[in-house]
């Protein structure tokens, strides 16, 4: 039954709670609201409803400014609590004062009645925003909702014989019995929800303040201020139906309790309608058209509604309007609604529903009053439905402007790092070179004694129009900050300065290399007679700052052959300088000479890192066209900084890169970076390459969850079969990655990456949003099966069997999948497998399936009893190595291949107190003792490390000198992983990063127990 109803493992008991609470105040309602509506028409007149309407819009904006305002001073768990007893004694002492017939009570109670819905589901979403995140919203939500509607068919089908048993007047007693049910109710849930500590007095804003926040948050959200508009169209709209539904009722009907017995009825068959739609139909239909998709269909009931009353406006024709708008409402629009809402940050969340609920919602109600007031004194009512008509397709209009805003809100709250919706207030700033004001102030600025304001100020002024620009640059040229002066000359440069080109030239014997730098690139600009610069600036070819001589250097081959500058470059190619080699690049890059393209292609084969991005930007600028066959190659570069510059100049160089970039989706090595590229060039033009390689991966993750469905169920495992398991899991999320990733290059590249990004976030909010942006990605049942490989576990396989998924994994065309298949068949005996190992020895093509096959058939050996660990045997290790443990099996096998074994004796040193670290050990077997130098020789223990731990890392990451010696306390095994290895496993994946911080914390922790240094 959970499963039917989509309620996960731990969320049983909270979501089960809520439908109660969901259900009970919605029965009371629906019982106690005909009793209401059949006194105030048979009391007072339907007539007199168009006013009502411009009075509750009035009302219902005062209550949600007040409530407001509550909800930012005080906790809302004790507010939540305290507002349904207040709602049950208020209905208590309504119903003493009907028993004394005062006229001004049924127009008071009849407003009452339309807050009371307001508050109590206020207080319930709210609630049920506070203990489940986004992505469970899309699931539960339309759950309560259900819970609403089916008490609201239940009070529905039971007023009619209530009324004739107990009269129109005690309806109420039943909505009192309600409130204090919901308070009682929620007590439970309110005590498990954390709610974050309230401000103290002098940090707390003033309560004008906090009636404005919710307002503030709308103002600033380009989706919430669609959603207010379309809540200001829909609360005329609602009116427009409820008032002539009631008239023609009530000419239909003519005592109270009749009336109350047909509206009962009424509404206990809508609502039992919605129901059964929110239970079957609400989450197959957000899962086909999103929440925006449901919210489109409201404004569209109305539109095809009113057209048709328009032709027929009869009681059954009005009926059937009013019927499907509350079904749509109930079912689909209010829990669409409310999840939307869900991704306003929860610190505002219910000051932003009391704000749209209470100002522009009212708003309408009070519009409708207007125009049903005037409007049936001058109008006929077929025109006063068309006038409605017109309103609902304003509505649809509004709401597809926030289906379109919505996506972008997802995006931004992913982009902002945390799960709620990221409000831009950022402003374009222009009009500046019309700005006296503006200008006077950046011609100030280049004298300010702060030197980071002359340095903007020079930038501004480099990229100004104005006659006041180049001779305020000029005068400034003697500042005392080197930065200054650069920035000076780099602006003249761009200002065009020609008068300005031997104050210059005289910059070129500056003491500091970065304005000579400066100097030398400004003069090239400014030059009109270039050969004649030349013998200005030859003698910086022997400038000792690297990146001068390579700039002039370039500049120089620029105009033509020059030995002197051609010898500058190859002495500055020294492979043992990755500075200077660098340092040319980026003058190639910039001058974009010809004769740098070998040299740069050179160089892309680099061991560093730093240098393969440089070389890549040179290609691309000197030989564009020529450079395309090199830099794809560059995408399946081992460093990701690398792919992702090498992407970037891809895209920079357009259209001419898509078919090369397409085709390097076929090569598994160069995918990432492929889609990387891809991100910045018009791949909307191979729509039909990209939908099939979507396809292609999609149906490679089904494979691998297929795989993985098989042998989790499996237990008990060792630790080779856990492996096996989490590469089947990693693989399938790695080709679901790639699936999504290629869609989203058919919408917005950007966000969809930041959402995969986000799919291992830690927080749950964060990664529900996640998905929720990613699930609002077309076409939808391809998408949707991928998301669920990361948001449960699927239907697991009815008989797994281990040994049948080893078997499949042995011949998968992955090879990482075949290596860990064949170190997990090395647990079992099973001598199909034997036989299949034996096949992977004589024939596969990977060296490390082949290596792990062969020590799997020959038995293996407990690790401690290794001389030397393969890579297989490494990776298991690795897992237990807390700095490790939240890599991927994949991951693990690139930190597993730099790192190198070593063997101890007792009492070796690994590492002296004092010296440069260059490195870190993870220790596999014995103890490494840390101690420090003490007087007279002497030396103190601080510290014992044993099997899987790591030390050393704190000297590669200060590059500071080592704080305590590291010695062989026994027999030692370790890992030695290198200072540039490890800036790479950083570098390639942050998650380490962390990892090591919360190493440093422990240690941190360890020195403040016992005083001693950590």
């Amino acid at each position: 039954m959970l499963r039917l109803l989509q309620i996960r493992p731990g969320e049983a008991r909270s979501a089960l709670l809520l439908v109660v609470l969901m259900l009970i105040p919605s029965a009371g309602g629906a019982i106690s609201s005909p009793g209401i509506d059949a006194l105030f028409f048979a009391r007072v007149g339907v007539e007199f409803l168009p006013y009502m309407y411009m009075l509750l819009g009035v009302v219902t904006l005062a209550t949600s400014l007040v409530v407001t305002g509550l909800l930012g001073r005080f906790p809302k768990k004790k507010l939540y609590f305290a507002i349904p007893l207040m709602l049950g004694f208020t209905m208590l002492a309504a119903r003493v004062l009907i028993a004394f017939d005062l006229p001004w009570v049924y127009p008071g109670l009849w407003l009452a009645m339309y807050l009371m819905w307001t508050l109590q589901y206020l207080v319930i979403w709210g609630l049920a925003s506070m203990v489940f995140d986004t992505r469970q919203a899309k699931r539960l939500f339309p759950l309560f909702a259900a819970g609403g509607i089916l008490g609201t068919a239940i009070g529905g089908l039971i007023t009619n014989p209530l009324v004739g048993w107990a009269g129109s007047e005690n309806l109420l007693l039943a909505w009192v019995l309600a409130f204090f049910a919901l308070a009682l109710l929620m007590r439970p849930l309110l005590a498990e929800v954390r709610e974050a500590p309230q401000r103290s007095r002098w940090q707390r804003p003033s309560f004008t303040r906090d009636l404005q926040r919710g307002y503030q948050v709308v103002r600033r959200s380009e989706l919430l201020g669609w959603m207010s508009a379309g809540a200001f169209l829909l609360g005329t709209l609602l009116f427009s139906v409820i008032f002539p539904f009631s008239k023609a009722a009530t000419a239909q009907f003519k005592s109270e309790d009749a009336i109350a017995g047909f509206l009962g009825i009424f509404q206990g068959a809508t609502t039992i309608v919605a129901f059964l739609a929110s239970l079957f139909v609400s989450n197959r239909l957000f899962a086909r058209v999103g929440f925006m998709g449901a919210v489109l269909g409201y404004p569209l009931i109305y539109l095809a509604g009113f057209g048709i009353v328009a032709l027929q406006p009869t009681l059954v024709a009005l009926a059937g309007l009013r019927f499907t708008q509350m079904v749509w409402r109930l079912a689909m629009f209010d829990p669409a609604f409310q999840a939307v809402l869900g991704l306003v940050p929860s610190d505002s969340r219910d000051a932003v529903r009391a704000f749209i609920d209470g100002v522009p919602r009212q708003a309408g109600v009070v519009l409708a009053g207007l125009i049903l007031a005037f409007g049936n004194r001058i109008l006929p009512p077929t025109q006063l439905y068309l006038l409605s008509a017109a309103i609902a397709g304003g509505g649809l209009l509004v709401f597809w402007r926030a289906r379109h805003a919505y996506r972008g809100a997802l995006g931004q709250a992913l982009q902002a790092g945390h799960p709620q919706i990221f409000f831009s207030t950022e402003q374009p700033f222009g009009g500046f070179q019309q700005d006296a004001a503006a200008i006077a102030a950046a011609v100030n600025g280049v004298s300010d004694p702060d030197p980071a304001i002359r340095r903007v100020s020079a930038e501004i002024l480099g990229n100004l129009d104005v006659p006041q620009a180049i001779p305020t640059l000029v005068s400034a040229l003697q500042d005392p900050d080197p930065l200054v002066r650069a920035a000076l000359l780099r602006a003249l440069g761009r200002a065009d300065a020609q008068d300005a080109l031997l104050e210059i030239v005289a910059a070129l014997d500056d003491p500091e290399p970065q304005v000579r730098l400066a100097a030398a690139q400004a003069a090239r600009t400014l030059a009109r007679y270039r050969r004649g610069l030349l013998p200005l600036i030859e003698r910086l070819l022997e400038d000792p700052a690297p990146e001068v001589r390579s700039c002039v250097a370039v500049i120089l081959l620029a105009e033509g052959p020059h030995s002197g500058a051609n010898r500058a470059l190859r002495e500055m190619l020294d492979p043992a300088e990755p500075q200077n080699r660098k340092s040319v690049l980026d003058s190639i890059a910039r001058w974009g000479t010809a004769a740098g393209f070998e040299l740069a292609l050179g160089c892309i084969d680099d061991p560093h890192p730093s240098v393969r991005r440089a070389a890549a930007g040179a290609l691309a600028h000197c030989d564009p066209q020529r450079a395309i066959p090199f830099l794809i190659q560059l995408l399946g570069d081992e460093d990701r900084s690398v792919r992702e510059a090498v992407a970037a100049r891809l895209g920079e160089l357009g259209p001419q890169a898509l078919g090369p970039a397409l085709d390097a989706l076929h090569d598994p090595r160069l995918e990432e970076g492929a889609l990387l590229a891809l991100q910045s060039l018009p791949a909307r033009r191979e729509l039909s390459r990209l939908h099939a390689f979507a396809l292609d991966k999609a149906r490679q993750a089904q494979h691998y969850l297929e795989l993985w469905s098989g042998v989790s169920v499996i237990s008990p495992r060792g630790p080779a079969a856990e492996l096996f398991s989490d590469a089947l899991l990693y693989s399938a999320r790695r080709a679901a990655r790639r699936a999504i990733q290629s869609i989203g290059l058919l919408s917005d590249p950007a966000a969809v990456s930041l959402a995969l990004e986000n799919l291992d976030n830690r927080e749950a909010g964060q990664r529900a949003n996640a998905m929720e942006m990613l699930d609002s990605l077309d076409p939808r049942p391809l998408v949707g099966p991928l998301l669920l490989i990361w948001e449960e576990a699927p239907a697991q396989a009815a008989s797994g069997s281990l040994e049948k998924g080893l078997e499949r994994g042995l011949e998968d065309p992955d090879p990482w999948v075949r290596a860990c298949a064949a170190l997990a068949a090395g647990e079992r005996r099973d001598l199909e497998l034997e036989e299949q190992l034996r096949s992977c020895i004589d024939s596969d093509p990977d060296p490390l399936v082949r290596e792990t096959a062969a020590r799997s058939l020959n038995g293996g050996s407990p690790m401690e009893t290794l001389s030397t660990l393969s890579t297989m045997e490494r990776i298991l290790f690795l897992r237990r190595v807390p700095l490790f443990a939240d890599l991927s099996p994949d991951e693990l096998k690139q930190v597993a291949s730099v790192a190198t074994e070593y063997s101890f004796s007792p009492t070796e040193v690994l590492a002296r107190q004092g010296e440069q670290g260059d490195d870190m050990f993870i220790i596999l077997e014995g103890e490494i003792e840390v101690s420090v130098d003490g007087s007279a020789g002497s030396r103190e223990v601080l510290a014992r490390r044993g099997p899987g731990e790591v030390v050393g890392e704190m000297a590669i990451i200060s590059r500071e000198p080592r704080m305590a010696s590291l010695i062989a306390a026994s027999d030692l095994r370790i890992l030695r992983i290198g200072q540039k290895e490890f800036e790479g496993i950083l570098r390639e994946r942050p998650q380490t990063g962390l990892a090591v911080m919360r190493v440093l914390i422990k240690r941190l922790k360890e020195a403040q127990h016992t005083g001693a240094a950590p």
